[in-house]
């Protein structure tokens, strides 16, 4: 582990390659709340605010769970440098079946082998390209599903979005879902009923949240949208991630009650994407 980070950082420096930049600070959350505040007024807080985790950005359907597969090490310094192992999603019997696209991409490999760097084995993965979600169990991809994310292909919230009441975020270079390692916890909302709130992006009255499709603005077609296989129809919300109720329920059934869970977010710029997630080396 110690010589795959060596060439990671050696790499890296190479590259030129900047920090992450999705950090609580510089990045633009919505939650369910955001995309619910369409049919209800705008002075309803949907997701109030929250003190941040403990755990930290830097802290740090499927028939039978894939063995755990032990891979050489790989110098993991571009996407493209990834080996191509295409790994499949593998289905449980009684589960929501997988996405009919179950093969990792190459950037979705990397940030597996990232995570497992820094020590996650079980996390959720939200593709914004491909519009999808993934979940997975001792570092192998067990459930994969589409997901809408931000109607912004951006990969970070403008400068002083968190400082910004939800009413006033309206602009498209507002509705973003951050790229980023985050963690995610279950939360309760009246509309939504159990969220998985994104602990550590909040605004002043709203943040982000994975949960079920929101069909508030029939004029955005989500639930056609969801079921579209281009993906560019996955960009529609204000930045929280939209699953199916299926989905939901599994990824509720499967995730820790108590304990939070890493979350990938890959950005779209599939060139930074050892920049957002590579392991610190000092």
């Amino acid at each position: 582990m110690l010589r795959e980070m060596a060439v990671l950082s050696a790499a890296m420096v190479a590259l030129q390659l900047v920090s992450p930049g999705a950090r609580a600070s510089e990045t633009r959350p919505d939650t369910a709340l955001q995309d619910h505040a369409q049919a209800k007024s705008p002075a309803v807080r949907r997701f109030p605010a929250r003190a941040m985790a403990a755990l930290t950005l830097d802290g740090a359907s499927p028939a039978a769970v894939a063995p755990v597969v032990v891979r050489p090490p790989v110098r993991v310094t571009h996407v493209a440098h990834v080996r191509r192992a295409v790994r499949k999603v593998v289905a449980v019997p009684g589960d929501p079946a997988p996405d009919s696209d179950s093969a990792l991409t190459d950037q979705e490999e990397v940030v597996s082998q990232l995570a497992e760097m820094k020590g996650d084995r079980d996390y959720l993965m939200v593709d914004k390209t491909h519009g999808k979600i993934i979940l997975f169990e001792n570092n192998e991809p067990v459930f994969a599903g589409p997901a809408l994310t931000g109607e912004s292909t951006a990969d970070n919230l403008p400068a002083g979005a968190l400082h910004e009441k939800f009413e006033k975020l309206n602009a498209l270079d507002t509705k973003v879902t951050p790229a980023g390692r985050y963690t995610v916890s279950r939360s309760h909302d009246n509309d939504y009923g159990t969220v998985l709130d994104i602990n550590e992006i909040h605004g002043t009255d709203w943040g982000i949240a994975i949960h079920r499709l929101y069909l508030g603005t029939p004029s955005e077609h989500r639930e056609q949208r969801i079921e579209s296989p281009n993906a560019q129809d996955k960009h529609i919300t204000f930045g929280c991630i939209n699953v199916t109720p299926d989905a939901i329920a599994f990824l509720l059934k499967k995730l820790p009650e108590k304990s939070a869970t890493p979350l990938y977010i890959l950005p779209e710029d599939d060139s930074k994407t050892v920049a957002y997630f590579a392991p610190r080396t000092s």
